[in-house]
């Protein structure tokens, strides 16, 4: 049988692939961290340049200007970098690790659990930031609004809620839009790997070691680190197997991650350290880091822990809600005296990314207790219940059910 004919079969035994084992309780607090950790780091890594300070992460540091902060800031946003390649991942694992991969069952679920609360959460940004756009043009305030809002029309409005020539307005949703596609692509990548299990993702590798862009793709990552996860979900390389063997070594893959990084912040020294491959690598090694470090206290318990299950359920409103919200929490900074001295700056740097988790964990218990089924639907198919983690197969998505 081809591809042609999987992709036109729709309830036939040829659409549902069986896995061997299931999620087991260890993947799944694994996963549960995981992914409160990565969305959080992601709030960290959209802070970028800090209210008063004039260093932008992306390029190295100027050691005669740089403020404490500064440091901190491109230390931890550099970190974050791994987390669209972890994402990617669990969402490409948890797709296939199940008994019976039903792919128009499975599609349908996206649909409703993924797209269409990205749609309406792109969709309310792109409007409050248009209406912002309105109030604070004529008041010489909102200036970081610039989304070509002069050229309001039903061509901008796709742009700016799906993404296609450019990203969408809340661009933390590129990273959803690249994972639709993907899902898209499930039934393809699956009947591959279940015959060729190597072949995808080795012909993937030159791809994303070289950028090349892939229409309609934003980038490569999220479909190579994907079929990463889809490998390990088809083969006897699964997450159990991977944490057995980096758990013993995650001391010193933090410190080699650590090392890569600061390599990263002082790129202009030398210039493969701003080279693409050389973040290819810090990305590699970042998300090995990462699942050693998270792995080695999964089923641990105490009280950060807990809380980091607890808020668990909440990361995919985390994610949809964190910009514009940060910027117009900066606008808020900006008012404070101080704000770009070393002290405001150090404060700036914990305040910003830390005040949005809140609030937004603040709005999505109140949407929760105002209208439950409303909450559910823009939280990505969740309710946000602890009690959820327990069955992970129905969260299919590292930040959407």
């Amino acid at each position: 049988m081809n591809v042609i004919q999987t992709l036109k079969t729709t309830n036939s035994d040829e659409r549902i692939i069986r896995s061997k084992r299931h999620i087991t309780s260890e993947e799944s607090d694994f996963i549960a961290l995981a992914r409160i950790l990565m969305i959080s780091g992601l709030v960290f890594h959209h802070v970028f340049t800090l209210t008063g300070s004039g260093f932008y992460p992306r390029g190295g540091i100027d050691v005669n200007s740089a403020h404490v902060a500064d440091y901190l800031n491109g230390i931890v946003h550099w970190m974050s970098m791994a987390a669209v390649p972890c994402l990617s991942v669990i969402s490409g694992y948890l797709f296939f690790k199940r008994d019976r991969v039903n792919y128009s069952e499975l599609l349908h679920r996206r649909i409703t659990t993924v797209l269409l609360p990205s749609i309406a959460w792109t969709s309310f940004w792109f409007f409050v930031a248009y209406f912002a756009y309105l109030w604070g043009e004529g008041k010489g305030v909102l200036e970081w609004i610039d989304y070509d809002f002069e050229k309001i029309g039903l061509g901008l409005y796709v742009e700016g809620v799906i993404g296609i020539s450019r990203m969408p307005f809340a661009y933390q949703f590129w990273f959803v839009h690249d994972l639709v596609l993907t899902f898209a692509l499930c039934p393809v990548i699956g009947w591959v790997m279940t015959r060729f299990p190597w072949v995808l993702p080795i012909a993937l590798i030159p791809i994303w070691l070289l950028d090349i862009n892939i229409f309609p793709f934003f980038s490569p990552n999220v479909l190579f680190f994907f079929t990463v996860g889809v490998f390990a979900a088809t083969t006897r390389f699964d997450l159990t197997w991977l944490l057995g063997y980096l758990k013993p070594l995650h001391w010193v893959l933090a410190l080699v991650f650590i090392v890569l990084i600061l390599g990263r912040i002082f790129q202009d020294y030398h210039r493969v350290l701003g080279s693409y491959l050389y973040l290819c690598v810090l990305r590699g090694v970042g998300l090995l880091s990462f699942i050693a470090v998270v792995g080695s206290v999964t089923l641990s318990d105490n009280r950060s822990l807990r809380l980091l299950r607890y808020l668990s359920p909440f990361s995919f409103f985390i994610f949809a809600f964190h910009y514009p919200t940060l910027e117009f929490i900066r606008e808020v900074i900006r008012q404070v005296p101080g704000y770009d001295t070393e002290f405001g700056l150090l404060v700036s740097f914990f305040i910003l990314p830390l005040s949005c988790i809140s609030i937004s964990i603040a709005a999505a218990l109140g949407l929760r207790w105002l209208s439950p089924l409303l909450f559910t639907f823009v939280n990505g198919g969740r309710a946000g219940k602890e009690s959820e983690q327990k069955s992970t197969h129905a969260n299919g998505l590292a930040v959407a059910r």
